[in-house]
């Protein structure tokens, strides 16, 4: 556990660092804030106001992330890339697996950070602790992703800094507690695309 503890402390300190960029000199803007916090997510609304509805909804990623938002911005639940499982906060996620096996994922923390005037979306999703059967072993850890980046005019599009933290370990008979480390300690980082889903109006399905 010290492990994780040590990776949420680095998670969270890149999530404030992008979330509230350029307002930790103005005190004005810093107690102008509207912060939430239910189901254990915290939402915080830079420069005060609601959510905004254009992002509440469904949004989803190429490489399986899905991110469901309520009106008031509480993620109602996600899909993780670990086996493309659904997750709701305060709720441990069991999946089956191949081989008439169960895949458990306990979440974590989770927080979501908007600012208006940049448009800047910032969320970061916690996995407490996971446990994954894979054929004759077992991948466990924890892990954290951090995204953050504008939303385009027309809300329909969110393009991201993808940041991404583990403490991945293997378990197989030849390597028992056997580590899988990240290509980079501060966090492995890429560019990634969120879109909106649109809802089909229920009177117009066929």
């Amino acid at each position: 556990m010290r492990n994780f503890l040590i990776l949420s402390a680095g998670a969270i300190l890149v999530f404030w660092a992008a979330g509230c960029s350029g307002q930790m000199g103005d005190k004005a803007a810093a107690s102008n804030k509207t912060v939430l916090t239910e189901k254990g997510i915290q939402v915080t609304i830079n420069e005060g106001g609601q959510f905004p509805a254009f992002l509440v909804g469904k949004w989803q990623q190429g490489d399986g992330w899905e991110l469901n938002f309520e009106p008031n911005g509480v993620l109602s639940s996600i899909r993780h890339t670990l086996g493309t499982v659904e997750v709701k906060p305060y709720y441990i996620a069991r999946a089956p697996v191949l081989g008439n096996k169960e895949a458990v994922f306990k979440p974590g923390g989770w927080f979501v950070n908007y600012t208006p005037s940049t448009r800047i979306l910032t969320v970061q999703i916690t996995i407490e602790d996971f446990n994954f059967p894979m054929g004759e072993g077992t991948l466990a850890g924890n892990c954290a992703d951090i995204f953050t980046g504008p939303v385009s005019n027309d809300g329909t599009i969110w393009q991201v800094t993808w940041t991404h933290f583990h403490d991945y370990n293997v378990h197989t008979k030849e390597l028992p507690n056997a580590k899988l480390p990240m290509r980079d300690p501060e966090g492995d980082v890429r560019e990634a695309v969120f879109e909106k889903v649109r809802e089909q109006n229920p009177a117009t399905k066929e």
